[in-house]
């Protein structure tokens, strides 16, 4: 699952969810990934290099990732 990987590699590139979602299309995704910066699910860090952006899940106050606390309770 594609937040289970966030959470345990702290960063997702656009290779990477292509693998995990079986999408080879670099654009799609790309599409994908910012459409969840613009909701506020993840934040791009923009690295200076198109093959090397990655992107992470929001922290809040306490330094905890936001949506950590969702898949938790989730089982």
């Amino acid at each position: 699952m594609l937040s289970d990987s966030i959470l345990k590699e702290k960063y997702i590139a656009n290779e990477k969810v292509r693998k995990i979602i079986k999408n080879p299309d670099t654009s799609k995704v790309l599409r994908i990934l910012r459409k969840w910066v613009e909701q506020g699910l993840l934040i791009k860090i923009d690295t200076g290099a198109k093959k090397t952006v990655k992107y992470r899940l929001p922290i809040d106050e306490e330094g905890e990732y936001l949506f950590a606390h969702y898949n938790a309770n989730k089982n």
